[in-house]
């Protein structure tokens, strides 16, 4: 084989490897991992974690200060794609639900390349009227095991965690799961 054959051959081969490892990316990346805690009785459902988030004024906040009223708590950032792509459906559902629900989108920082600095341009820049939250250092997010951005916790007005979803939420879902959430006994 001349040297010409082999490098098409491993160009191609690149091609494949690069274009095979981004399909299975963008398929495993899209998948809704969603673990629903309805059925469970009541003494075995997973009560909502204590952490300690941040508001924008850099208040201290204990997330079981929401406890009463039914809660969404996601945790994103600003470099995630799929994050930004849900929140004008988070802004949506806020402007219609925030007499209802507690909207606790959680902004997790790393001091380097997200920044309480970079949330609030994220939160200018697109127009968002609702709250957003900070955690300084991963404590919230490890607290709620938060396997990756974005995961949404849908807590109950009793504080236990009615259901997570590890992806993306269309406008649909968000908003079917918002539904089911305020009706919970």
């Amino acid at each position: 084989m001349n040297s010409k054959t082999k490098l098409i051959i491993i160009i191609i081969s690149l091609i494949v490897v690069i274009g095979g490892g981004t399909y299975l990316y963008n398929v495993i990346s899209n998948l809704d991992f969603t673990i629903d805690n309805r059925e469970q009785k009541e003494e075995s459902k997973k009560a909502m974690p204590e952490a300690i988030i941040y508001d924008e004024q850099d208040n201290e906040i204990n997330t079981l200060t929401f406890k009463g009223k039914p809660t969404i708590v996601n945790f994103w950032t600003t470099w995630c794609t799929y994050c930004e792509q849900e929140m004008p459906s988070f802004e949506k559902a806020y402007n219609q639900y925030k007499d209802e629900v507690n909207f606790v989108l959680v902004d997790v920082l790393d001091s380097q390349e997200e920044t309480k600095e970079n949330g609030i341009n994220f939160k200018n820049e697109h127009n968002l009227s609702m709250p957003i939250y900070f955690d300084r250092n991963h404590q919230a997010v490890a607290k709620y095991g938060a396997p990756g951005f974005p995961t949404t916790f849908f807590i109950d007005k009793n504080g236990n965690i009615y259901k997570i979803v590890i992806s993306m939420l269309t406008e649909e879902k968000l908003f079917n799961y918002i539904e089911n959430l305020i009706n919970v006994e």
